[in-house]
Order: C-alpha cells, then structure tokens, then sequence
C-alpha cells in the first residue's frame, strides 16, 4: 500500500489468500456447513431404545436437524412427504432414540447441520484456514471486517486500496446448510423442509414432480442466501469503507447461485475467459452489468495451461473477442511479481499465461498492450 501511494498507482487486493473466502481468523462457528446424515435399518413392532450413530465424518459442535422414521419400500423411495414421522422428542441430549417402532420395515434417518471442515485451496504458508460460511451474513461479516480492520490499523483511511476481489467460487460439491436454514426455508417458501429431507438424501419420490419443485425451492434458497449475505454483504460493508467489490460470484468449480443475480450484486461483475480452452464467461459478466446498471466488465483474462506456448499474436485476437463480448476491464492472469533475484523465467504459477515481464516478447508488447488498454477506455 505504502508503495503503491509512492508511485501513484491505485491497488486492489484478493480477499482471501487463495480462492474462495476463509482464513485462519474464521472459527468453525463461521466455517462453511453441510447437511450430513446417517441411517439406521428397524423392523417392528417392536421396542427400540438405541444411541444412533451420528454421520460419518461429523464434528463437534453439531446441530440437530431432524430425525425422521420413513416406511422403507422398495429402493428406497418416499411415498410422500407425509408419511414419514417425526421422532425428535423422542431422542435425548446423548442421541439416544427411544420409539415404539410401528410393524413395518423402518429406516431411521438422523439429519445434523455440521461443518464441513473444507479449508483454502493454495494459500500462502501463513494465511491457511476454514472457508467461510457463505450462507451466513454474520460469517461475512467477521471475514471482511477483520480484513478490512487489519488494513486499517495505524492508517488515516485506505489510501491507494480501491478495490478487494472475490475469485471464483470452488467450494466442493455438497449439501449446503447453514444455521437456521430450517427455519429460514420455512419463511420463504411457506412450507417445512423437515419431510422432504431424505430426497436430498439420495432418496426417490412417488411423486417426482413435487420433490423437484422441492429441489428448486432448495436450490434457489441456498443461491439466495450465498447472494444476499456474501456477495451483496461484502459489497455494502466495502462501500461503507469506501472500497469497491470485483467479484466472480456467478461461476467456478461447482457454483450454486442464479449467476446474473450473484454478478449483479457486486460493483465490478468479473467474468473469464481462457486461451484455447472453453472456459468463456465474459458475456455472463457482461448481462449482469447491463441488467444491474455496472459501468465496469471486468474478466480473468487469458487464463489456462498452455504456458509460454503463446504471445501477442494470439492474446491480441482473443482479447478481441472478449471485447466484442462486453469486456472492458481486464485482470490478466496471471502477471506474477518477479523480482530479478528470481531469474528467468521466475517464479510461474501452475496456471495462466505468464503475462509479466520476464516473457520473451515484453519488450516489444508496447503496442499491444495500448491497444488494450485504449480499447477498454473507449468502451468503458
């Protein structure tokens, strides 16, 4: 920051030290959740008092969701959502279930919101740490503001930092939950999620048209939350300290949000696009600045694997098409700090196309590298 004020230059920083949001300062309360279960074959009638295994893999502290008796047919299909039976007041505080099993072949399911204990993709050695919880507002809140504080601290405001950013959304593939979402779901869409359950359990309906509309109400609950208290939270609380948030909130590994809506929460919607390879989202950003009124399309630029195959001439024709798909902000990725002590061609990262000085042609990329740069002026 220091230096960046010395030369003029304005600054933005990644808000976590890899992808997506977390760090050693985010405590299990506020790390990343899953819905996990575990299952529990009865028969009766029959008197059952039992310690019912939690889900493999669950952690300390744990909530209880929900435990549902459902009448087991074949290949584990539920008839409807009402011909499961709540059994929670009949489990006590050390999970012993005592029940008075009806005559029928049961499966037990015990549900409990845990978290998930996912941790940063490649940190730097220092900054390794849980992945935030991006349903709750109040773990944005502790994510950002004690960067920000951290910032902050012994200096009169931000100085040259404009900008933080939100990479890609990666976090693996699970059920996402978060405290309260029962009651949430329940506020938004009017009906108990509790008996539906078992269908995101890997469980068949009778009726498959209403355990879709289930899914959908899920589905677009969890994006609802990710939009409305991580992107849009980290974009009011960056405002409020007079930064601005660049965010790929609508794509990555395995994303979960409505892309335009996650896009359009942020100040700078930031697409992708890759050399020679079908990773192409700039149009995506480019709707989403439209729709939402955003000045600045920003996009991960020449991204991907090929190294140092590649220059002017085939960055200049992709960035082209880029522009011609609403870009006008470009991020390249990725232009590595190389101080000479790191000789040549220094330090790389494992992707990217090595767009920094140490290139072979930098020396003679003046020309294009004003092309980009007037062009993106022009249709900013």
């Amino acid at each position: 920051m220091d230096e960046a004020a010395r030369l003029g230059l304005e600054l933005g920083m990644v808000a976590s030290s890899s992808w997506n949001a977390g760090g050693p300062w985010i405590t299990p309360p506020d790390s990343g959740k899953e819905l996990r279960w575990s299952e529990r074959k009865v028969t009766g009638p029959a008197e059952f008092s039992e310690v019912l295994p939690l889900p493999e893999k669950a952690r300390d502290p744990y909530e209880e969701v929900a435990l549902l008796a459902v009448p087991l047919a074949k290949g584990r299909t539920l008839a409807d959502a009402g011909s499961a039976v709540r059994l929670e007041d009949h489990l006590a505080p050390d999970g012993r279930l005592t029940w008075s099993v009806p005559a029928g072949e049961w499966s037990i399911l015990r549900f409990v919101g845990n978290r998930s204990g996912e941790e940063l993709k490649i940190p730097s050695p220092n900054s390794n740490g849980l992945l935030v919880d991006h349903l709750s507002r109040r773990a944005s809140d502790a994510h950002f503001n004690h960067i920000l504080d951290t910032l902050s601290r012994g200096r009169d405001g931000f100085g040259p930092l404009k900008v933080l950013m939100l990479d890609s959304y990666e976090v693996g593939p699970t059920v996402d939950w978060t405290d309260g979402f029962q009651r949430e779901f329940l506020k938004r869409n009017g009906y108990d999620p509790v008996p539906w359950l078992p269908v995101l359990a890997g469980w068949k309906a009778a009726d498959e048209d209403l355990a879709a509309r289930f899914r959908h109400d899920y589905r677009k609950m969890v994006s609802d939350l990710m939009v409305e208290n991580h992107f849009a939270r980290g974009r009011d609380l960056l405002n409020r300290r007079g930064l601005k948030l660049l965010a790929e909130a609508g794509h990555g590994g395995w994303p979960r949000v409505e892309p335009l809506k996650a896009l359009g929460a942020s100040d700078i919607p930031m697409g992708e696009f890759w050399n020679q390879n079908k990773n192409w989202v700039t149009k995506e950003a480019a709707s989403a600045a439209h729709i939402y009124g955003k000045p600045l399309v920003n996009a991960e630029s020449l991204t991907g694997w090929r190294h140092w195959q590649d220059g002017p001439a085939g960055y200049k024709r992709l960035f082209d098409i880029a522009l011609c798909a609403g870009l006008n902000q470009a991020t390249f990725h990725t232009f590595a700090h190389n101080p000479p002590e790191a000789g040549l061609p220094g330090f790389a990262y494992h992707a990217g196309e090595h767009f920094n000085v140490n290139s072979t042609w930098w020396h003679q990329a003046g020309p294009m590298i004003a092309d980009m740069s007037r062009s993106c002026y022009l249709l900013q």
